[in-house]
């Protein structure tokens, strides 16, 4: 005779499927929670051997690197190129890295061979918690009619501080560490190196930066506002700006997040500090601290006042 077998009736089955529910619904969590602690710490990490780096150049050459190198039109102070970025002035700084040595800053970037370096999508620079991170970003012209350029994509852009680069004639009225053929030294931040953002996330959420260069003529993409862009040198510089220009106040303060920082990490954005430190900042930092961390000095109160009786905007900084 056969022995006879035992099957699992229904209601045991029911049981095991309702234990594994309750260990999927309690470990998911975690395992997700571990992940994203794993990208942040990656994202980090990024940034303190830009930090390394940015220290290098300094010591060697005594000054931090410009934000973008460009020829200015004496004319109308347009740009003219060739717009190398500030991260271009880095990569002998980084260890193990062989890009420079093939980069011809003499040459524009246009060039062949720059171009194709320029197209190299740099680890270092990309963090891993952006899932909509482009590894090849389209660059339109401002004229309709100039054809688009392309380049690699990058998550960090430097520190410009408050003023927003909307026009020629403020770009060279930044507050920050970087700018438009910028040459800050340590001695020029007042309110010391651990208190100044230097290099900052930007998630595509928002608009799409790159490592390579701030080309001429060129705008940069809103992703979270249809039909609207901002001015090029926001591809390799980001703004906390929250009062816009002097001249416009209330027009142009709060009409484009393109250019300001971001991040997919939960309720913090990562900065680069100017002494080579590492700080995660909560996105509800107050906003007047906030700005102040972004210049080389100390903001004017009247300013810091002003700028906090605008209205709030739930989708920067988020």
């Amino acid at each position: 005779m056969r022995p006879s077998q035992r099957a699992f009736t229904l209601i045991e089955l029911l049981m095991v499927l309702a234990v594994v529910a309750i260990f999927t619904c309690v470990l998911l969590p975690r395992v997700q929670a571990s992940r994203e602690a794993a990208r942040r710490g990656s994202c980090s990490n990024n940034l303190r051997q830009i930090g390394n780096a940015l220290q290098n150049y300094q010591a060697r050459c005594n000054v931090f690197p410009p934000g973008y190198i460009t020829r200015i039109d004496p004319l109308d102070g347009g740009e003219l190129g060739p717009g190398w970025g500030w991260a271009t002035q880095l990569l002998r700084d980084f260890e193990n890295e062989n890009l420079t040595p093939r980069l011809d800053f003499n040459l524009p970037i246009e060039d062949p061979t720059n171009h194709a370096i320029l197209l190299t999508s740099v680890e270092v620079f990309s963090c891993p918690a952006d899932g909509r991170f482009c590894e090849v970003v389209e660059i339109p012209k401002c004229q309709g009619n100039s054809p688009a350029d392309y380049l690699a994509g990058a998550n960090y852009v430097a520190s410009a501080g408050t003023v927003r680069q909307t026009s020629n004639v403020y770009r060279d009225q930044f507050d920050g560490v970087f700018g438009r053929n910028s040459h800050t030294r340590i001695q020029n931040i007042s309110h010391g190196t651990s208190k100044t953002f230097a290099i900052g996330e930007r998630n595509y959420q928002l608009s799409s930066p790159v490592w390579g260069a701030a080309t001429a003529n060129s705008v940069i993409v809103d992703n979270l506002i249809p039909g609207k862009v901002a001015a090029g040198p926001a591809y390799v510089l980001g703004f906390t700006f929250l009062h816009g220009n002097e001249t416009d106040l209330e027009e142009r303060s709060r009409d484009t997040v393109a250019e300001i920082f971001g991040s997919e990490h939960a309720g913090v954005m990562n900065f680069l500090f100017c002494d080579g430190s590492m700080q995660a900042i909560e996105v509800a930092i107050d906003d007047n601290l906030y700005m102040a961390m972004s210049t080389t000095h100390e903001l004017p109160r009247e300013t810091l006042v002003r700028a906090s009786r605008l209205p709030p905007d739930e989708s920067a900084r988020r």
